[in-house]
């Protein structure tokens, strides 16, 4: 994937626009850097030449020069855009071309492609209203990653990967179906990873029981009180904690699952036998001349089992 950015065709006045960007509108630049990342993965799937990764990686990082020339307040989240607005942004994909095409290098392979990233298949984009085979190969892996790239931006941490798939399988009229299926095959093996990274923890709960949660708790607690000196299961600091309510969740609302008592007392009974304490019955082993809680002074520095 590195191959295609090195063998990417840039000259001098792009790579100064690219440079702009990068300095003055950050997020131009990074939409094209991550729209770009999901247009070489879906052109590797679908097994493009190597030379024409070179041409994907040119098309994503400029597809959107054009918006360089639009005033950046029309382009700001809830700027109400009125129709003489709405037509400065509809033509940026044609500003970007006119620009391109000045360029051998980049014309008319990478300049068409960008003119199209906005197009769909079923014929409901824009500038041309463009229709399944009239958009050529690579402008239809860039048009699926611009709107991939959006989606992920502003629905990826409320809606998830499994989510996103869905949405996706709901619009393959208009993108290519086989670039769907390469990216849904991705979200569905990534969202599998992650569950498999979180795993089904087997943690204890009150009463010796087991309760499979669906995410890691962390290994380190924070500090907290002992248990009581009875060593309680559910016994915090010498307080039981509440019973959980149906959703398998504290009352305090925390979020938590119910078995996060057990895992802080299995977490303390690590910690005072690091210590030297009996976990079963946390007995301490108490200085020479001190009172025990329960037992009374102690002799020869600790008390026996």
């Amino acid at each position: 994937m590195l191959n295609a950015f090195y063998a990417m065709p840039l000259n001098a006045p792009l790579a100064f626009k690219l440079t702009v960007a990068r300095e003055r509108r950050l997020e131009i630049f990074e939409h094209s850097e991550q729209m770009t990342l999901i247009a070489l993965i879906l052109a590797i799937k679908s097994r493009l030449p190597e030379r024409d990764l070179a041409s994907v990686a040119a098309a994503g990082m400029l597809h959107d020069i054009g918006e360089l020339h639009i005033d950046p307040v029309l382009l700001r989240p809830g700027h109400p855009l009125d129709p003489d607005a709405m037509r400065h942004i509809y033509a940026h994909p044609m500003t970007a071309y006119l620009i391109l095409q000045t360029y051998p290098a980049f014309h008319p392979e990478i300049s068409t492609a960008v003119f199209e990233h906005h197009e769909r298949m079923d014929g409901s984009g824009y500038p041309r209203g463009l229709k399944g085979g009239e958009i050529g190969r690579i402008g239809q892996i860039v048009m699926l990653a611009e709107a991939v790239n959006g989606l992920f931006e502003k629905s990826w941490h409320s809606h998830g990967a499994a989510r996103l798939a869905v949405m996706l399988k709901m619009n393959r009229r208009k993108f290519d179906p086989e670039l769907i299926n390469h990216l849904v095959r991705l979200l569905n093996s990534g969202e599998r990873a992650r569950t498999r990274r979180s795993g089904q923890r087997l943690v204890r709960v009150g009463g010796g029981s087991a309760q499979s949660i669906g995410r890691s708790v962390p290994l380190v607690a924070p500090r907290t009180p002992h248990l009581s000196a009875r060593g309680d299961r559910g016994t915090l600091g010498g307080i039981r904690q509440p019973a959980p309510d149906r959703s398998g969740t504290h009352p305090a609302g925390d979020g938590f699952p119910a078995g996060r008592a057990g895992c802080l007392h299995d977490w303390n009974r690590k910690r005072h036998r690091r210590a030297g304490r009996n976990p079963t019955h946390d007995r301490r082993i108490a200085p020479a001349g001190l009172r025990h809680p329960e037992r009374g002074p102690s002799s020869l520095g600790g008390a026996s089992g």
